[in-house]
């Protein structure tokens, strides 16, 4: 989409489009916010060892980068699951500079449940939609994605 299309958009549109979204929002993050309280963990948490779960064995820095965080809060965030149990640190077998992080057997449980137990919610919420809602909101979702990432790239 260039910016004379994304121009062409009107601002009442725009508004119920961000309506839309935080009313998807408002009844699916406190769920979400709930199975990884029920942890114990902060969304920051959460995202690294899902991070973790999807790449193991990434060094700190690059997960810092992925995460866009800064080297200091991904230490700070490691070492508080590292106390809980939820990953360990290992050094590369070459360069013990290098530091990566991997998933304990309760990291990997913990991610696990919270991931089926969100996607047994989140299976529900699309079997209400039904196939031609579910359809759209896939065409739709994509086309967000694909726009999101074009957005960011541009930063």
């Amino acid at each position: 989409m260039n910016r004379s299309t994304t121009a062409r958009i009107d601002r009442e549109l725009l508004d119920e489009a961000f309506r839309a979204y935080l009313a998807a929002g408002a009844v699916t993050v406190p769920l979400r916010i709930e199975l990884w309280e029920s942890r114990d963990l902060t969304l920051g948490q959460l995202r690294l060892m899902l991070l973790i779960d999807y790449a193991s064995g990434l060094p700190l820095g690059e997960l810092a980068q992925q995460m866009r965080v800064s080297p200091a809060t991904i230490t700070g965030i490691t070492d508080r699951l590292v106390r809980r149990g939820f990953i360990e640190r290992q050094s590369h077998p070459s360069d013990r500079r290098i530091v990566r992080v991997v998933l304990t057997q309760e990291g990997a449980e913990a991610v696990h449940d919270i991931s089926r137990t969100g996607n047994r919610l989140l299976a529900r919420v699309f079997r209400q939609m039904g196939e031609r809602e579910l359809r759209t909101y896939i065409t739709a979702l994509t086309a967000f994605a694909e726009a999101a990432a074009a957005v960011v790239a541009g930063e």
